[in-house]
């Protein structure tokens, strides 16, 4: 990517949306640089800005988290490690 500095790990920015308990946990407990695994399921939509142009929107609706490894820390779970279906 053109913005990833030499040496650092890549990383995509995707948008989560939360409710309930789970919003209220990660207001808690949820900082930025922390590594989490979510589950969830994708949603998508659009709305028009100031200027009538369609924006398109992708969102992950989380409905399962967990922590990973921290970025300043070597304990946790392996970040590469994937949800498994319930």
């Amino acid at each position: 990517r053109k913005y990833k500095r030499d040496g650092e790990q890549e990383a995509d920015f995707i948008s989560c949306v939360t409710f309930g308990k789970s919003a209220e946990f990660a207001q808690k407990y949820l900082h930025k640089g922390m590594r989490i695994v979510i589950g969830g399921r994708i949603s998508t939509g659009s709305y028009k800005d100031k200027d009538g142009k369609t924006i398109y929107t992708t969102d992950v609706i989380v409905e399962e988290h967990e922590f990973a490894q921290n970025k300043d820390s070597g304990a946790g779970a392996d970040s590469s490690e994937t949800l498994k279906s319930r």
